[in-house]
């Protein structure tokens, strides 16, 4: 069960008839995370405990559209929020009740010192086994908004989801009254894996994704949050969607963003703001000084996000802004609705000022979506599928000693970057694809120093990176639509983290890469609890070794490098082709002289 103070914060956020009050978000790197413990105090610390039954809950409808299965907690859905304070620790008892292994992953938690509790199954734990019983023990070493979610098998489609609040000891920063919660997501009548088993099969050659029934906010098609005129609030929103991505704003009131990725940044006014999959923005507004009426608040979906979408899909997304039940809805003139892409992220200023980092290590990864010789249409970072191996690299990088510092021992067929302890990285994304591309990276922020279209110049940009004072930091960044972003972050955390797009589809056809961040500080520095080895072991997994359980970096038996589907002919094909067309002009051939040949009437034709 929570402590009393997270139980009682839990309940005040799930009340939207009655937004709790709260405070707002202060971040900082994972760098700074020991400062900010220290400034939080020992005597405040306290065990915000979770004891999680995590199974299938029936005949859960929550468009009205169809009801169907979900997964949730202790017989329950939506899962409740879960609130916590800088310097506290989590602790999830976390029993599967599922069919399947699962993993909870606390997304955008540094994580510093624990890179084993960041729930990304094989990767940095096997899973928790059906049946069986795991315990997260997270330390809150920041402060902001987050979420919670499945990290196995698109879990998190079919409901394993509920938003993450970290509060600071004190709110000094923010003034305001009241703090309102509000998840963004997109919901689907058919559970996640028939439509993955589809999305990968050869009968979807082109690789379109998954379309939505239905856009949800709180879970819901009908949410009511009730305001009070007059007063000042903090509007929390966490997206967590499987593809779509939405257009935030509420009719009638101006929105000023606080907070990008629960980092805080400087007041900065916006009428409108894109939100990914993955990402959360945090928001000031005041409320009117009259109840004559209710307002729609927006979450309207991104149409481009989606393939043929159709005619039965709803974009408009809302919920109400309630000042009183018996006022009308305000008829906001269709013609005047935001412009979302007016918004511009580069131009947040976190409050923390931070200059780039140096670029000591670059790694370049062009994003693209091509038929591999599996017949699926895959997401690839430079041609090159993501697979698991038998061993979750976390154990691989801890057991492996010096041969950890190879990128080959984490399976030569991913892309791997293995990082030196306390250097600058830089990763360079050119987006060859035609759709948007939510990309997160776990265990850290990291800045974005460059955004543009076509491809990236490193040589052009340079000039303009050394040029910035304190670009933005968060943890998931849309790169856009045949163009590029330059992230650069300082690897202060030893750690195995996953880097990957955060659209759930093309996670599961293998858009995604690994950074092994300091590998031999790991094995100096980091125990790995007894319990993750366990785990893996009921799952039938390896414990140590290489990705497939070999103490070198050459033996990986069941894993190998899938190759593009193959365009135009290659040797066999024009020999193929050359036999087809000697056997048409034959056939040809002997079609005409059966033609000519003797057919006198009353003799038979000639042979």
């Amino acid at each position: 069960m929570p402590t009393t103070r997270a139980a009682r914060a839990a309940a005040a956020l799930l009340a939207s008839s009655s937004p709790a009050a709260a405070a707002a978000a202060a971040s900082a790197p994972a760098l700074a995370a020991t400062a900010l413990l220290a400034l939080a105090g020992p005597a405040a610390a306290a065990v915000v405990e979770l004891t999680w039954s995590i199974g299938w809950v029936d005949n859960i409808n929550p468009d009205g559209l169809a009801p169907r299965r979900v997964i949730g907690v202790n017989g329950k859905w939506p899962i409740d929020p879960i609130v916590a304070t800088l310097g506290d620790t989590l602790v999830i008892h976390a029993t599967n009740k599922l069919d399947v292994d699962t993993a909870l992953h606390a997304h955008g938690l540094y994580q510093n010192g624990t890179t084993y509790y960041d729930g990304a199954a094989g990767i940095t734990e096997c899973g928790i086994a059906p049946g069986s019983t795991f315990t997260y023990n997270i330390p809150i070493q920041q402060t902001g908004t987050y979420w919670l979610h499945g990290h196995r098998y698109g879990q998190y489609v079919d409901g394993l989801r509920t938003p993450l609040i970290l509060r600071p000891q004190n709110q000094t920063r923010l003034k305001f009254d009241d703090e309102i919660v509000l998840s963004l997501s997109d919901w689907y009548h058919q559970e996640h894996k028939p439509l993955n088993d589809f999305f990968l099969s050869i009968f979807n050659p082109t690789g379109k994704e998954p379309i939505p029934d239905s856009g949800l906010i709180n879970h819901s098609a009908n949410t009511v949050v009730k305001v009070q005129p007059n007063k000042t609030y903090l509007v929390r929103v966490v997206t967590m969607s499987a593809l779509a991505m939405f257009n935030f704003y509420i009719e009638g009131h101006d929105l000023t963003v606080v907070e990008v990725d629960g980092e805080d940044v400087e007041p900065f006014p916006a009428a409108s703001v894109p939100i990914a999959a993955a990402q959360r923005y945090a928001f000031l507004f005041t409320a009117k000084n009259t109840t004559d009426f209710n307002y729609r608040i927006h979450a309207d979906m991104d149409m481009s996000m989606f393939d043929s979408p159709p005619a039965s899909l709803n974009p408009f997304v809302n919920a109400t802004l309630q000042y009183s039940p018996t006022a009308p809805m305000f008829a906001a003139p269709a013609d005047q609705a935001p412009d979302p892409t007016a918004f511009d992220q580069t131009q947040l200023v976190p409050v923390t000022p931070i200059a780039p980092y140096s670029n000591d290590q670059s790694v370049r990864y062009d994003t693209v979506f091509q038929l591999f010789d599996d017949g699926a249409n895959h997401g690839a970072f430079n041609e090159t599928i993501f697979r698991f191996g038998d061993v979750p690299p976390v154990l691989t990088a801890m057991t492996m000693g010096n041969l950890a510092t190879d990128p080959r021992a984490y399976s030569p067929f991913n892309q791997v970057v293995v990082t030196e302890h306390l250097k600058g990285i830089e990763i360079i994304l050119n987006n060859m694809d035609a759709g948007k591309h939510p990309f997160h990276l776990h265990g850290h922020k990291f800045q974005v120093v460059a955004m543009g279209s076509g491809v990236y110049d490193p040589v052009a940009g340079a000039a303009n990176i050394t040029a910035l004072k304190n670009p933005v930091r968060r943890d998931t960044i849309v790169v856009p639509t045949r163009g590029y972003a330059v992230l650069r972050f300082y690897a202060d955390n030893p750690g195995v983290w996953f880097f990957h797009c955060h659209i759930e589809w093309h996670l599961e056809a293998g858009l995604a890469s690994l950074f092994v961040e300091a590998p031999l500080e790991m094995q100096r520095k980091i125990k790995v609890p007894n319990s993750i080895n366990e785990q893996c072991l009921l799952l039938g997994k390896k414990v140590s070794g290489n990705a497939m359980g070999y103490n070198d970096t050459t033996t990986f038996p069941g894993l190998s490098m899938s190759r593009v589907y193959p365009t135009g002919f290659g040797a066999k094909g024009i020999v193929a082709l050359i036999g087809c067309i000697i056997s048409a002009l034959v056939g040809l051939g002997t079609v005409v002289w059966y033609a000519r040949a003797d057919t006198t009437p009353g003799k038979p034709a000639s042979r």
